[in-house]
Formats: C-alpha cells, sequence, structure tokens
C-alpha cells in the first residue's frame, strides 16, 4: 500500500510540490502525508492522535484529513455544542447514535465520547472511507456497527461520485468534473434499523452531501427523533425536505451561529449550514 501511494504522487510531486504551486502548504502536506502513510492491518493511512481518541486518516484527504491535522477534529465542538442543547433541553432520550454518512467515523467517535451514548450505528457508502470508519471504530474500541451502503428513499443501486481531493464530498447527487463514479447498494434507514434493531435512537446525524432529502424519506420510523443536517439548500427536494421538517419538529438550532427559532415561523434557509432540529 505505502508504494502505491509514493506512485500515486509521484506525478503530483512533480507538478506541484516543485512547481507553479509549490507554495501551497496544502499541497505540500498533502503530499508528504502521502508519502509517510502507513498501513495498520492492511488499510493505509496517517495515524494521529488527539485529545481522547486516535484516527486514522486517508493521505490523499485535503479536507478531512487536513482539519484533523490542523485543527484536531472535524468541526467537534459544532457536534458537541448540538449534544449539550440537547442535554440542556432534556430531548436526548437515547442512547444510540445514528451516523448518516458516517465517513472515517469521527462524529461516531464524538458521540460515544462525549458519554451520552453507549452505541452508533454509522452508515457509509464509499470504499475507502468505510475501510478507515472499521479501523477507526476497532482503534478506539467503540461498540459501533458499521453499514456499507447509501441511503435513500428506496432500495436497489446508484451512482456515488467520487470528490478525488475532499473524502468529505462524495455525493449521490452532484458530479464532479474530475471525479470518478462507483456503484453503490443504496437502503432506507428503515429497512437498515429493521436489521441491526431501531430501539433507543437518540440523536440522528446526516451529512450526506444533498441526499438528505431522499433519506429523511426512508427513515420515517425515526421523524421526530433529533436530528443534525448540513443543509444543502441546492439539493434536490431540499424545500419538501424542510416541509417535512417542520411537520415533525418544534425547535431549530443552526449551530454555526448559535441562533435558535421556533421552526414553524422560520424561513426555509437559502444557505449551507448545519442545523439541529429536536
Amino acid at each position: 500500500m505505502r508504494s502505491k501511494f509514493r506512485r500515486i504522487f509521484h506525478e503530483l510531486k512533480k507538478r506541484y510540490y516543485y512547481g507553479p504551486m509549490s507554495r501551497s502548504s496544502t499541497v505540500r502536506r498533502m503530499v508528504l502525508q502521502a508519502e509517510n502513510a502507513v498501513p495498520l492491518n492492511g488499510v493505509s493511512g496517517v495515524l494521529y492522535s488527539v485529545s481522547d481518541h486516535d484516527i486514522l486518516v486517508h493521505p490523499q484527504d485535503m479536507t478531512v484529513g487536513s482539519l484533523i491535522r490542523t485543527t484536531g477534529s472535524l468541526h467537534r465542538e459544532i457536534f458537541d455544542k448540538g449534544v449539550d442543547i440537547l442535554v440542556r433541553e432534556g430531548a436526548l432520550k437515547g442512547r444510540t447514535f445514528l451516523d448518516i454518512g458516517g465517513n472515517i467515523g469521527t462524529h461516531t467517535i464524538y458521540a460515544i465520547r462525549s458519554g451520552y451514548f453507549d452505541r452508533s450505528i454509522a452508515i457509509e457508502p464509499e470504499p475507502r472511507n468505510f475501510a478507515l470508519l472499521k479501523q477507526n471504530i476497532a482503534l478506539n474500541g467503540l461498540n459501533a456497527i458499521p453499514i456499507n451502503c447509501a441511503v435513500g428513499s428506496s432500495e436497489g443501486q446508484a451512482r456515488l461520485s467520487i470528490h478525488h481531493f475532499n473524502h468529505g464530498g462524495h455525493s449521490l447527487v452532484s458530479e464532479f468534473r474530475d471525479g470518478n463514479q462507483v456503484t453503490v447498494p443504496v437502503r432506507t434507514v428503515d429497512a437498515i434499523l429493521r436489521e441491526v434493531g431501531a430501539a433507543g435512537v437518540g440523536l440522528i446525524s446526516m451529512d450526506i452531501e444533498g441526499g438528505e432529502p431522499a433519506a429523511l424519506q426512508g427513515m420515517r420510523s425515526l421523524h421526530g427523533v433529533p436530528v443534525m443536517i448540513e443543509l444543502t439548500p441546492e439539493a434536490p427536494g431540499f424545500t419538501e425536505m424542510f416541509e417535512v421538517l417542520r411537520k415533525h419538529y418544534k425547535k431549530a438550532v443552526d449551530l454555526r451561529t448559535g441562533i435558535a427559532n421556533d421552526l414553524a415561523g422560520l424561513a426555509t434557509p437559502d444557505a449551507r449550514t448545519d442545523m439541529l432540529f429536536y
């Protein structure tokens, strides 16, 4: 695996590390991380020990990996703010965390390390992310069930567009100019939970790059359970999704600004943000 990443980045190093973008610390860091990636139980990545956990990240990931390297987390402060609000409001009722778009497991780690959750169900479709997700669950000794699929309004298959440098940006609804696509299974959350057990879900985190409206249609059994969503207003079906949220939730908090609103009177957002509904 180590030699594979060296080959992948040989041309990148010639073009960027010593070329016109050589002043970019992000590109230089990505090259160096790729060259120093080591396999851990067959999964190649860069291993960091941060705060209260270890995390293995993909050496090519310029977004998730770079944030963890520079700040120690992937927006953990936003996640913790949401949990704190639910605890303060007495709205956190279950001890199972549902991580839709689990990526490499950051939010599953944050949830269980918070002390408010006993287990996580982490759903991630992209193969490389999923391999790291499983490894990070094992590294940290977490009670978590990894599920390798995308989620939607019905069962089937779909083409997942791969974002080369942002491994949290893969999408079922967007295509990238220089990206590839992979076929992934699509399941409904309701079907998944019937298999693994749905009892006690206290919080849902959903960050699936515009796939949230379809996912919400396939998780009717959980409507009303507190949910953190990265809102993508340009996503197909976004307006309809927001109306569904109005029917099942009373309050909304913008976790980036801290502004809270009664959901009934809140205008449909027109910009991306992270929002808690409960």
